[in-house]
């Protein structure tokens, strides 16, 4: 019997069956590629059209991210606020985080030298069409189209720094024809510390680049109490490295005059100053109406012994010569607790006003509650008044064994030997204990670093350029201060140490009724004599010597931006002692201390002439 051929030879297949497969996978590619053909231009319509929506939706979602992201920003880092508009991490976090570089810029048509403002054409005139000055432009407003430094931008090749608090109108600014300023994010604060505002509906009629502006025109509420920093100009300007200003435009909603109190003239100079009041608009920044006149608010501790009357002094020579400040007054005691006003109430005026007059506080033998903690210790921690720093330097006209002294001694008054850690374990054996801290040892030595240079120090530390660096043991120290003082600029001590020494140093300049101090918080700061002496046995005869206290209220003018009268009672002060007719007993007269204070204002009356 014969197979079939398929099944004689299964390995060879049907050519009839081969062709046929192969004709229908023909057809069916033909098919699919005939159906690709069709559909194609509708696809590739519609990867276009996702193409572009996608674009739109990422730039749109990408600008509202930006925004929001400004608001969330502007809403952190709260520690730099209220400190001092000198500081150093402040100056670096402004300069690393809020100043933001050139960008290159679109290409749009210039002002012609036809359309600059009056006010400009001014200022070039006046600066005889100076080339690559420089400008503060607060107020900058979107593109140019109203600011009035563009010109001088492009023409003159000025570079300047361009305020705006708006965060619309900062990244439009950004993006038109400023390739060489530098924009920042942000207002001019109304006083010598950063501070935060809020952008909210104001009055009408008050222009969009107000700092306090209504936002009439706002679509999306969200925009509304967007919150801002402001920054002292003074700040912005170091953050920059430059303080003479050749043109300077102030357009900042009616806190114009008391952003200018916040500069200290004798540091910023400034050739041409724009000022752009607004009238019915009150400063959001510091919550008061506008005023003819800004005080500010001290609080004022007397103290014990002699303080009283060394305040008055204070309060004498600042009605003579009309200094700008109000004194809230407590009588603060642990020898007369009776009268004494609360701790709690004490503190929370010192942290309200960031800065306080006060006298030195007797310590009493015993102590009536049983508690171990003074007074003084439970204000520095109720603060945390960390950093004492007095300075001792040789006056004019005291005579003493050494000359030429100018020596700043910082001490960390939180811990260590006068932190009351103490307990009798064993009846007649009483055990100190005395706690030093890695974090606030390094807080107490960036604090003396800062210190030293921001007041021009000779010596200055590790993590800062140029370090020099040298350590001595506390006996060794208080042999030097008395061989060879002079050697000696910035000391940084641990608390009891730093107590000796100060004290020691300046028995060198003329005694405890000559050297002025001051504790520094994150916050506030404590202006008080460098050296703890009450003298009491002085009480009620009228011979106390005021120029301590009269020292400190001058530092505590200059600390609150009133440079002008705080240099003008210091050179009243040395001028009296360099004169030598007027002299308290501590340091080689006969005068009383109403004496000695009539005669600083006598002296001030003639500088005021």
């Amino acid at each position: 019997m014969t197979l079939p051929n398929q099944c004689q030879n299964p390995s060879q297949p049907d050519n009839n069956v081969s062709d046929m497969l192969t004709i229908g996978k023909l057809s069916h590619l033909e098919s699919v590629t005939s159906v690709t053909r069709k559909l194609l231009p509708l696809a590739a319509f519609f990867m276009a059209f996702t193409t572009v929506m996608t674009v739109l939706i990422v730039y749109m979602d990408n600008t509202a991210i930006k925004h929001y992201q400004f608001r969330v920003n502007m809403s952190q880092d709260y520690d730099l606020l209220g400190v001092s508009q000198d500081d150093p991490q402040l100056i670096m976090y402004i300069r690393e985080v809020h100043l933001t570089p050139a960008i290159e810029p679109n290409h749009k048509p210039l002002k012609s030298e036809d359309e600059i403002s009056e006010d400009t054409a001014y200022v070039i005139d006046l600066l005889h069409n100076k080339r690559k000055g420089f400008f503060v432009e607060a107020g900058a407003y979107n593109d140019g189209r109203t600011s009035k430094t563009e010109w001088l931008e492009e023409k003159l090749g000025w570079q300047g720094l361009l305020i705006q608090p708006d965060p619309r109108h900062y990244f439009s600014l950004r993006r038109h024809n400023r390739k060489h300023s530098q924009a920042i994010h942000g207002c001019l604060s109304p006083s010598p510390y950063p501070k935060e505002v809020s952008l909210h509906p104001e009055n009408e009629g008050i222009k969009m680049n107000s700092i306090h502006s209504s936002l009439l025109d706002m679509d999306d509420s969200d925009w509304f109490n967007t919150r801002v920093k402001c920054f002292p100009l003074y700040s912005l300007l170091l953050a920059t490295n430059i303080t003479n200003i050749d043109y300077l435009i102030l357009e900042t909603g009616g806190s114009e005059l008391l952003v200018l109190e916040t500069v200290p003239f004798d540091r910023v100079h400034i050739k041409a100053l724009n000022v752009v009041p607004k009238r019915h608009t009150r400063c959001l920044a510091t919550g008061i109406a506008d005023r003819p006149e800004v005080r500010t608010t001290c609080t004022m501790i007397p103290g014990d012994g002699v303080g009283p009357e060394l305040m008055y002094s204070v309060q004498e020579v600042f009605k003579a010569v009309g200094i700008p400040v109000d004194f809230e007054a407590y009588f603060f005691s642990e020898v007369n607790p009776t009268l004494s006003a609360p701790l709690d109430k004490v503190a929370e005026s010192i942290s309200k006003n960031r800065v306080c007059l006060k006298g030195i506080l007797a310590t009493p033998d015993y102590s009536h509650t049983g508690e171990l903690q003074t007074l003084n210790m439970k204000l520095r921690n109720a603060l945390d008044l960390y950093a004492n720093v007095v300075h001792v330097k040789s006056l004019p006209g005291v005579k003493s064994r050494h000359t030429g002294i100018d020596c700043v001694i910082i001490r960390e008054q939180t811990e260590g030997e006068y932190s009351a850690l103490e307990h009798e374990g064993v009846k007649g054996i009483v055990e100190c204990l005395k706690i030093v801290t890695a974090k606030k040892s390094q807080r107490i030595a960036k604090f003396a670093f800062d210190y030293a240079t921001k007041n021009n120090r000779k010596k200055m530390a590790k993590l800062y350029p140029k370090i020099e660096f040298e350590k001595m043991i506390v006996d060794n120290c208080t042999m030097q201060m008395v061989s060879n003082p002079q050697q000696f600029d910035v000391m940084v001590t641990p608390n009891l140490y730093g107590n000796i020494v100060d004290n020691l140093a300046s028995g060198l300049v003329g005694g405890a009724g000559i050297v002025a101090g001051a504790s520094y918080s994150a916050n506030c700061v404590v202006f008080e004599p460098g050296a703890r002496h009450t003298f009491s046995e002085a009480v009620g005869k009228n011979v106390a010597n005021p120029t301590a206290m009269l020292l400190c209220a001058s530092k505590m003018l200059r600390h609150v931006n009133l440079h002008y009268y705080g240099d003008m009672i210091r050179n009243a002060v040395e001028n009296v002692l360099r004169d030598g007719k007027v002299k308290t007993k501590d340091v080689g007269g006969q005068s009383t201390t109403q004496q000695f204070t009539y005669a600083v204002i006598s002296k001030l009356e003639m500088t005021k002439k």
